[in-house]
């Protein structure tokens, strides 16, 4: 079951996107190659997003769902500027991270999300 990303509405339309493509390959050693899409689903989007603008409770409303997630949970959104719900999971590697904006009590939350195909979100 897949959790929806908390606060969306905060979530900057800055945001960036990444397209990576799957692809498996085939050397037959006479440096003949053939390439071709890896699997249903060989074009993946990672998405560098940011809550901008969050007061305390949207700061800790936010951190207790990725922290819930982690890097093996999914999460359900529907991305800046499109019209269908995609599943992502939280980039390993880099997990979130919250900037205290000094002197105004206001807290911006930055992370990758990595599209996920499950067949049962």
């Amino acid at each position: 079951m897949a959790t929806p990303l908390p606060i969306p509405s905060k979530i900057s339309r800055d945001s960036s996107k990444i397209v990576k493509f799957r692809v498996i390959s085939a050397n037959f050693g006479d440096s003949y190659t053939q390439e071709a899409p890896n699997g249903l689903n060989p074009k993946i989007d990672t998405w560098g997003i940011k809550w901008v603008g969050l007061t305390r409770t949207e700061r800790l409303t936010v951190e207790s769902v990725l922290d819930y997630v982690g890097s093996w949970g999914l999460l359900s959104w529907t991305p800046c500027y499109e019209t269908t719900i995609k599943y992502f999971k939280l980039d390993v590697s880099s997990g979130y991270t919250t900037k205290h904006i000094a002197g105004n009590n206001v807290f911006h939350i930055s992370c990758k999300l990595v599209e996920h195909f499950d067949v049962n979100p």
